[in-house]
């Protein structure tokens, strides 16, 4: 049976955890270690640039012998193999391999679970907060803004409050609004946003190709990932239309694995708060018994 590759950092859980589970399948793995192209593997190119070759000392692939390819890039990479410490030289080697690397994951004709290009919108939260709510998504309100005056008159207007967001892609602390959100407006701040809280339980819905895979989220935290607590999850049921509008979005975006958080009100209502295109899986599944992992690998295997 042809393996899979699993590019990333091999210490990676989520990565351990897909090759342990494809040796139980009966399934081989190919690792690609990220920080270690160029020195322990190398990846090269013939005239026809979908076809290529990954060598290493134990193996040699080209494009056909490859069922798909699972990526977690590890956003703390470093060339220390390469240079002794930090450097413009070492940014500039970093940058250039991710690049290709992105490059290289486009051209792939085999599956590969996530795309560069995929799930772009994270990268600005209100496009994205947009494009859910084009998807027939319910999405509490919300404003941007850097202006105290419309941030406090939209704080008025919230009767459970709200809660404070970056714009950008990155992973800030999500926190209720206050005092504090207005005090830094009026000092100068760039935009954020704020989004009317929702009370209510909190749930993770995984969607892997075209199945959906719910979690409820047990946490006292309003942002349970940054929570000096232990999270719980559980198993929970997911309304069709919910996870068909889920599965419609991540088609859309280009994803094969996707993350979406969601706000269930006192009243039932689901309100759909962003969508994570690498969502991390692994404590869902292994609270839960969900199938995720499966999935993947299944999504895969179609190469």
């Amino acid at each position: 049976m042809k393996p899979i590759c699993l590019l990333g950092n091999p210490e990676d859980k989520q990565l351990v955890y897909l090759a342990w589970l494809s040796g139980r399948e009966g399934l081989a793995v190919v690792w690609l270690d990220e920080a270690c192209l160029g020195s322990a593997w190398d990846l090269s190119f013939c005239d026809d640039p979908y076809r290529w070759t990954l060598k290493s000392a134990t193996y040699e692939h080209v494009q056909t012998d490859i069922q798909g390819i699972f990526v977690r890039f590890d956003p703390h990479i470093s060339a220390s193999e390469v240079f002794e410490q930090s450097s413009p030289e070492e940014l500039f080697v970093l940058s250039e391999r991710r690049t290709g690397l992105q490059h290289w994951l486009s051209l792939v004709r085999q599956p590969v679970i996530n795309r560069p290009w995929a799930g772009r919108e994270n990268a600005a939260k209100p496009f994205q907060m947009q494009q859910l709510a084009d998807a027939g998504m319910e999405v509490p309100r919300w404003v941007v803004t850097n202006e105290s005056t419309r941030a406090q008159s939209f704080l008025s207007s919230c009767t459970n409050g709200a809660v404070v967001k970056s714009c950008s892609g990155l992973r800030p602390k999500v926190k209720m609004a206050g005092e504090w959100i207005i005090e830094r407006l009026q000092s100068g701040s760039s935009p954020v946003i704020l989004q009317e809280y929702v009370s209510g339980r909190e749930v993770r819905v995984h969607v892997v190709g075209e199945r959906s895979f719910p979690a409820e989220v047990n946490s006292r935290d309003v942002d349970y990932r940054f929570s000096e607590e232990p999270t719980g999850y559980a198993l929970t049921s997911l309304p069709s239309q919910i996870g068909h509008a889920c599965v419609r979005d991540a088609q859309r975006a280009g994803l094969t694995l996707a993350g979406f958080d969601f706000r269930v009100s006192n009243e039932d209502k689901w309100f759909c708060l962003e969508m994570n295109p690498v969502p991390s899986f692994l404590p869902y599944e292994l609270a839960t018994g969900l199938p995720i992992a499966k999935a993947v690998l299944r999504e895969l295997g179609r190469g």
